[in-house]
């Protein structure tokens, strides 16, 4: 609040400055500085009471309640993106769920190579190393080829298949670049399979 009342007076001194530059009348650059603060003021207490009410009317959707709106436009539209947003939730969870079943651990990287996302069957693979997302692999696997097929992968190149040890098994690993180029996957599975 104290950033918008700063926005407000800074808005009312600055219109107010100009005017006084153009009329050189202070009841006027007064006037003209208070009611652009006062539209700026009603503008934004506008938006925020909006998004408050766009906000309470979501929630009400998601759980299922009725949304109490005068518009019957803005509740249909409230109602469709509640709608997409169960769809999505429930879609994410089915992802997940398969994404975790794979029998092969998978990895997927940003460009500069930090794990974004893995599955369950990795962190089997790997025996414990700790959390994963938010760590570059050199923090964990000690492969210089598996790092370079990193390296490569992020920089758009493909990489043959590996063989690495990582937590003393023996891993069979495919690192490729993702399709938009905003880094890299990996999927291991045991060279024994």
């Amino acid at each position: 609040m104290n950033r918008l009342l700063i926005w407000v007076w800074g808005t009312f001194v600055g219109l107010g400055s100009a005017t006084m530059f153009m009329t050189t009348s202070i009841t006027m650059a007064l006037a003209v500085g208070g009611s652009a603060a006062a539209c700026v003021w009603f503008a934004t207490s506008k938006v925020a009471e909006d998004a408050r009410r766009r906000l309470e009317a979501f929630v009400a959707a998601a759980r299922g309640l009725p949304v109490k709106h005068e518009d019957p436009f803005f509740v249909r539209e409230v109602q469709m993106e509640a709608v997409v947003h169960r769809e999505n939730a429930r879609r994410l969870v089915l992802l997940r769920a398969a994404f975790d079943g794979l029998p092969e651990g998978v990895w997927v990287t940003t460009a500069d190579g930090t794990v974004l996302e893995h599955n369950a069957t990795l962190k089997k693979l790997l025996r414990g190393p700790g959390e994963l997302v938010g760590r570059h692999p050199r923090e964990f696997v000690d492969s210089p080829e598996l790092l370079g097929a990193i390296d490569a992968a992020c920089h758009g190149g493909a990489s043959p298949s590996l063989m690495v040890e990582l937590a003393k098994t023996r891993l069979r690993v495919q690192v490729s670049p993702l399709a938009n180029g905003s880094g890299s996957s990996a999927v291991f599975t045991r060279a024994d399979d």
